[in-house]
């Protein structure tokens, strides 16, 4: 299994490897569509991850077909096993990797996928990137409630978060820096420090699978949808842009 030593190679990566796979894959979810909906979508996270970070939104309209797909399986989970942690959170990393690229997530679904976050049994889970990302889910969609909780901050009252505080390499740290932000309504100026210190990190974070990268989709969410107001269509294009400048890369 390969590992990515910093942000570039991870990039670099993740292009060779949509470029490759990205056309016929494209190809598969039509068939998929056609076939109806029930295709388990939890496959598609990591090609919708490549393809965000390659190219943003650009081949959005490629993965349109895969909602309603995502809508079925997303209701066939809730009525066997709404408490389960895989697949669920891969169906929610498909839904949050749609949404970002302006393909609309119908709001029922959000709201019954959203409500397996508080019951999912995470806190032992094997890998740790399954606790982390259901806190992170939890954060983007509103539920503060789950969040501060796999944050370990207390239930309720005001918070004791400081953005000027270096999470290092804690993803705990970095959720709870989060959480100070969205409930605190802090500027994106004061965000804006830790975002790329964040994405610096995120590669190491993911080599000992403390988070995915498909985690980043979440994190872009959270920091530039719920903290800086931007449209949430515009989520990719922007996490696409940001990484590559960042990792040095220029304009992908």
């Amino acid at each position: 299994m390969p590992t990515h030593p910093d942000l570039a190679e991870l990039l670099r990566l993740d292009a060779v490897t949509y470029d490759a796979v990205g056309p016929a894959m494209h190809g598969v979810v039509a068939q998929d569509a056609a076939a109806g909906d029930g295709v388990p979508v939890d496959g598609y996270e990591d090609v919708l991850t490549q393809a965000v970070l390659t190219v943003g939104a650009r081949d959005a309209a490629a993965f349109a077909p895969l909602l309603p797909a995502a809508v079925g399986h997303v209701a066939r989970l809730d009525a066997e096993d709404p408490d389960g942690v895989q697949p669920h959170l891969g169906v929610l990393g498909v839904l949050n990797l749609l949404d970002v690229q302006g393909v609309a997530v119908p709001a029922a679904t959000w709201a019954t996928a959203r409500a397996w976050l508080p019951g999912m049994p995470t806190a032992h889970a094997e890998p740790p990137a399954w606790h982390w990302e259901r806190g992170l889910a939890a954060l983007a969609l509103g539920d503060l409630a789950t969040a501060r909780t796999v944050a370990a901050l207390p239930e309720r009252g005001a918070l004791d978060v400081d953005p000027a505080r270096d999470p290092g390499l804690s993803v705990q740290a970095w959720l709870a820096l989060l959480v100070g932000a969205v409930e605190g309504g802090w500027a994106w100026a004061d965000v804006a420090p830790r975002w790329e210190q964040l994405l610096d990190v995120v590669p190491v974070l993911v080599e000992v699978e403390e988070l995915t990268e498909a985690d980043l989709a979440w994190l872009a969410r959270i920091l530039r949808h719920d903290v800086a107001g931007a449209p949430l269509g515009e989520v990719a294009d922007w996490l696409h842009a940001e990484a590559y400048r960042v990792a040095g890369l220029g304009a992908g």
